[in-house]
């Protein structure tokens, strides 16, 4: 039998946050990739996963996150009997409520699981879930879906990520999706990403998250940690001035900033423990006192600065306060900052980027800002000032 060269591909990036890429629909080559048609779905903007029913490669499911900047598009599950030709929503929830991911039972492709995410992102926010996240089952080919939420922490949930276990496809929970329980996280590194589960142990994981690759053998009641794979991503990295050798300063993805040298006169080498946290949480844009190579400035998300003595390890914070009489400051995730070294008046002195203006400092123990933002006092007040809307508010998606 002649080997079955179809290629599906969905575009668009399946993450809200940041800088995020729109995608156009869903495509399909039909040699192996070298060539793609584009067969649908042009309004979907971010996919989140395809499957394809093993007993007939000519029916698919495309889970669509839909848009992030507003409802609707192509928003839920779709899914194609005759190879994309045409296209029927299988479970459609509400306009800002799509599918991120789904699943078969390895045992009977006819069930299926699709976990739902709700998300709407504005320019000043990311209302990263909603109510209607959460996981569906279908056991008709997705003509029916049920919820099936029981165990799962009430209210607002965010995105989920979901598989199946191939021992055990009930371990989706222990009774099919019935219910659940948290699987123990202790002295583990938390937002997770990627599971594996051993074919031959169910109990025998391999997780990986923000802070590397974790296993346990006992399903999550213990964990070992690979402290050897070198998975930090670094956002953005800053040099001092230091003699014989400079020091280095990254902001990392939910692993602090960080310092270390570049060289070392030890016959050991660099080592782990020369290795130091300037700040904790997100890290982004480090900066060093070009004068004191011992000053160094981070931050975490949204503008929460820090001023670090290399010499003595004390942490001020030292984030810009609006006025009394002014709107509030509104920082970006990744708020812009730097430690001027241009003339003799700014030399050393940090600057820091905020929604309404650009503030800067006298080694941070005041600030001013400078260099206000031309923009309207009104989107001056859109963009500096949080709605305290919810999902339920329609108010929300008119502001």
């Amino acid at each position: 039998m002649a080997a079955d060269l179809r290629v599906w591909v969905g575009t668009g990036e399946n993450n809200s946050q940041r800088s995020v890429g729109f995608g156009d629909g869903v495509y399909k080559s039909i040699d192996g990739g070298n060539s793609f048609k584009k067969v649908g779905l042009g309004d979907s903007e971010h996919i989140g996963m395809i499957k394809i029913d093993p007993r007939d490669s000519d029916v698919v499911y495309v889970a669509a996150q839909g848009p992030l900047w507003a409802p609707g598009g192509d928003r839920g599950l779709f899914k194609t009997t005759d190879g994309g030709e045409n296209w029927e929503l299988s479970l459609d929830i509400d306009e800002n409520t799509g599918v991120s991911e789904v699943y078969f039972d390895p045992r009977n492709p006819d069930v299926l699981y699709a976990v739902a995410y709700q998300r709407r992102r504005h320019q000043w926010v990311l209302l990263d879930g909603g109510p209607n996240s959460g996981l569906w089952k279908s056991t008709d080919a997705g003509a029916t879906w049920r919820k099936i939420n029981r165990g799962l922490p009430s209210g607002d949930k965010g995105k989920i990520g979901l598989t199946i276990s191939p021992v055990n496809p009930d371990m989706v929970s222990e009774d099919a999706g019935r219910t659940f329980t948290r699987l123990g996280e202790e002295w583990k590194h938390v937002d997770n990403h990627a599971l594996f589960i051993d074919p031959d142990d169910p109990n025998h994981l391999i997780v990986g998250c923000d802070g590397g690759l974790y296993e346990t053998f006992d399903r999550g009641a213990n964990y070992r940690f690979f402290e050897n794979l070198p998975l930090t991503q670094y956002y953005k990295i800053a040099l001092s001035n230091d003699q014989p050798f400079y020091y280095v300063y990254g902001g990392t993805q939910d692993n602090n900033t960080q310092g270390g040298p570049s060289r070392t006169t030890s016959v050991h080498g660099i080592r782990n423990d020369d290795w130091f946290v300037t700040r904790g949480g997100d890290g982004f844009d480090p900066a060093v006192d070009p004068e004191n190579p011992n000053i160094v400035y981070s931050q975490s998300q949204y503008g929460g600065l820090v001023r670090f003595d290399r010499a003595t390890g004390e942490r001020v914070g030292i984030v810009p306060q609006e006025s009394a009489d002014g709107p509030p400051l509104r920082w970006n995730w990744d708020a812009r900052s730097c430690s001027k070294a241009t003339t003799a008046v700014t030399r050393g002195a940090p600057s820091a980027a905020t929604c309404r203006a650009t503030w800067t400092g006298t080694s941070c123990r005041s600030w001013a800002a400078s260099g206000a933002w031309t923009r309207s006092p009104r989107t001056v007040r859109r963009l500096c000032t949080v709605p305290s809307y919810r999902w339920p508010s329609r108010r929300w998606w008119k502001a």
